[in-house]
C-alpha cells in the first residue's frame, strides 16, 4: 500500500483493496490508507523547498481522488493537508495557501466542519505575515468562511421555525393562526437568531420534549371509578 501511495497509483490501490477484502475489512483498509496518506504528506512537506508546491499539489489531488472513490473517509484529504501546514514555516505556508484556495469548492463539498477547524489554524499561523498581499488574502478567506457559516446558521433556524409553525404539534393539518408568519418575517427572524443557533437548538430540544410530555399526559385516559 505504501508504494501505491508514493507513486500516486489510484488503480493499484483499488486492486489492492479488492484483493485484500477477504482477509481485512474495508474499515481496516481505509484506516491504514489514511495513515499512509498522512505519512506521505509529512514526508513531502519536509522535502526540498524548490519542489514543495508542485509535490503538495499532486499529493492533495491524489488524496482527493482517493476519497472520491470511497477508499478513505472524506476528511482524510483535509487532514493530510493540515499535517503538511503544521510542519511548515509561515513563509512556506503562505506559498501553499494558494493550493487551499484552488481546492475550496472540493473542500466545501467534503467537510465544512473540518475545513473550519483547519482554516482557523491557518489564519492564526499566517497572522504574523508581513506581506500586505498575504494579509489581504487571509482576510478575504476569513470573510468567506464567516459568510458561509452565517448562511448555514440562518438556514438551520429557518428549517427549525418551519417545523414549529404549528406550535410544536406534530401532524397538525394547519398552523395556529396566532403562530403563522410570512416568509419575509421568517427570513428576518432567522437572520436575527442565527448567531445564537446553538443555544436555541438546545432550548428547542428541551421545549419539544416538554410538549411531548404534556401531550402524553393529556392523552392518558382518566381512571374509571368503581360503582358503589
Amino acid at each position: 500500500m505504501e508504494e501505491f501511495v508514493k507513486k500516486r497509483d489510484l488503480e493499484g490501490l483499488k486492486n489492492y483493496f479488492t484483493s485484500c477484502r477477504e482477509s481485512a475489512g474495508d474499515e481496516d483498509l481505509s484506516s491504514l490508507l489514511e495513515v499512509r496518506l498522512r505519512e506521505r504528506g509529512l514526508d513531502i512537506a519536509r522535502g526540498p523547498d524548490e519542489t514543495i508546491e508542485e509535490n503538495v499539489r499532486r499529493h492533495l489531488e491524489f488524496a482527493l481522488n482517493v476519497c472520491k472513490n470511497g477508499l478513505c473517509v472524506k476528511q482524510t484529504a483535509v487532514q493530510t493537508l493540515q499535517d503538511m501546514f503544521e510542519v511548515s514555516g509561515i513563509g512556506r505556508c503562505e506559498r501553499l495557501f494558494g493550493i487551499l484556495e484552488e481546492n475550496m469548492v472540493q473542500f466545501k463539498q467534503n467537510s465544512t466542519d473540518v475545513l473550519g477547524v483547519f482554516s482557523s489554524y491557518k489564519l492564526e499561523k499566517s497572522g504574523d505575515d508581513d506581506e500586505d498581499n498575504g494579509k489581504r488574502r487571509v482576510s478575504e478567506f476569513r470573510t468567506e468562511l464567516q459568510e458561509r457559516e452565517e448562511r448555514q446558521a440562518r438556514k438551520a433556524v429557518e428549517e427549525s421555525l418551519l417545523r414549529n409553525r404549528s406550535n410544536g404539534v406534530e401532524g397538525s393539518a394547519s398552523p395556529s393562526p396566532d403562530y403563522e408568519m410570512s416568509d419575509s418575517t421568517l427570513a428576518k427572524l432567522a437572520s436575527i437568531l442565527a448567531p445564537h443557533w446553538k443555544k436555541l437548538a438546545e432550548a428547542m430540544e428541551i421545549s419539544d420534549k416538554r410538549i411531548q410530555d404534556l401531550k402524553g399526559q393529556t392523552n392518558k385516559s382518566p381512571a374509571k371509578s368503581s360503582p358503589t
